[in-house]
């Protein structure tokens, strides 16, 4: 990979990184209201929900490639 691809890849991700996004935001907010131990089992169940939908997009996509190899 090239020097400017790589600075342009890391520049990307630092900026997506330090965005707050909905679970950053409500992380803040049980934090804020309920105390660390109620914002840890929060974290969990987003950490869960988001594994959950990173299996399902790679599942499918492995099946449209098993699919169709030629459109690929």
């Amino acid at each position: 990979m090239s020097l400017d691809l790589t600075m342009i890849f890391s520049l990307t991700v630092f900026i997506t990184s330090i965005i707050p996004g909905p679970s950053m935001l409500l992380a803040l907010t049980h934090g804020m209201q309920y105390g660390a131990r109620k914002t840890v089992i929060s974290a969990l169940g987003n950490v869960t929900a988001t594994f959950i939908q990173a299996l399902v997009s790679v599942v499918g996509l492995g099946t449209l490639l098993v699919a169709s190899e030629t459109d690929f």
